[in-house]
């Protein structure tokens, strides 16, 4: 924003007046905002580099008392707990520095053109591989139409979006739920809708997920859907979220499809 500095002579002086003590507000206003949101990302990757280095070493030990046969079974199940505590730790400093970069436009976004179908199967693939639940059915429907329809994106920030919103349906249906992947595209847009069956979004998450008030938000459903959000948004692309009347949630991806075919 540029300072405004109208001449405060004339009919008009108490209008330029009162014009340029606006601009010296806004002026003021927006350099606060900006040493604000500065603050917030030095913070945040200071803390998260604070909290690497005991975190590492925690998870070390951790994992040598596990191995220790001289321990009873009890202490090395306790010490599986603390590891996998660790690990969460240590996904949501990740969470919080990823989302600190692409709300500032600081994280690389390496964009090439890449085949939507074959990234989504790999995913549920990975996680069905992953000793996933059975408490939990992955369904995953591709129209013929998107099987060979392509974007210009971040591959793995695209799929670290679709691995979110799946990860969000399990972490919030621990008794279990029913997941559809579905795959569209229509007139130069593509379509991706994640599905469940299960307790759906609060009233006041939803509200907030689909009308951002702050940028990252970091209640219970928050992080890693505001990183799908941020994704998308990089993207030139959008992230609609909606409960279904029968019960479940629905997470919508939305964006434009390149027309060009491999």
């Amino acid at each position: 924003m540029q300072p405004v500095a109208l001449p405060a002579q004339g009919i008009l002086g108490d209008l330029a007046t009162g014009i340029n003590h606006a601009s010296d507000q806004l002026i003021r206003q927006e350099s606060a905002l900006n040493k604000r949101d500065n603050a917030r990302t030095t913070w945040i990757a200071g803390i998260s580099h604070d909290i690497r280095t005991p975190l590492s070493v925690i998870m070390g030990y951790a994992g040598q008392m596990e191995e220790d046969n001289t321990l009873n079974k009890k202490h090395q199940e306790l010490a599986v707990t603390i590891r996998t505590q660790c690990q969460k730790i240590k996904a949501l400093i990740n969470d919080l520095n990823l989302a600190s970069k692409l709300e500032y436009d600081m994280q690389p976004i390496r964009k090439e053109e890449f085949l939507l179908a074959p990234l989504i199967r790999s995913i549920v693939a990975e996680l069905l591989n992953s000793n996933c639940s059975p408490r939990y059915t992955l369904s995953l429907s591709i129209d013929e139409n998107a099987q060979n329809t392509s974007i210009i994106g971040d591959s793995q920030l695209i799929k670290r979006a679709i691995t979110n919103i799946i990860l969000n349906s399990m972490r919030h249906n621990p008794d279990g739920c029913d997941i559809t992947i579905q795959l569209n595209t229509g007139s130069g847009t593509v379509f991706l809708s994640v599905t469940d069956n299960g307790t759906g979004f609060p009233v006041q998450t939803l509200k907030r997920l689909n009308h951002p008030m702050e940028p990252m938000e970091l209640d219970n459903h928050g992080l890693g859907l505001t990183i799908v959000r941020q994704i998308m948004k990089a993207h030139n692309g959008t992230a609609a979220f909606s409960n279904l009347t029968g019960g479940g949630c629905r997470v919508t991806l939305l964006w434009k499809k390149n027309h060009k075919r491999f």
